[in-house]
């Protein structure tokens, strides 16, 4: 089942695990944002990214990689 609090005497509804659980990610240093995003699911959409993802697929040049290989710092990534 879910999360138990004692104090309470039952287990925790959804609504008290998510506010307990933006509670715990605020201490963190963290903020909670709210978009909208593509539906990946939508057939018009999957083909647009298909189309997209063969056209950038057919013109990168040996350049293009090493351009984009330089952009990144691998000893500055974290590892965690």
């Amino acid at each position: 089942m879910g999360e138990h609090d004692p104090d309470l005497g039952r287990p925790l509804t959804g609504a008290e695990r998510a506010a307990r659980h933006r509670m715990a990610m605020q201490a963190k240093g963290y903020r909670r944002k709210q978009f909208w995003l593509p539906d990946a699911g939508d057939p018009a959409w999957r083909a647009e990214a298909s189309r997209q993802s063969a056209l950038a697929a057919a013109s990168e040049t040996e350049d293009d990689k090493a351009f984009y290989a330089s952009l990144i710092d691998w000893d500055e990534l974290p590892l965690d």
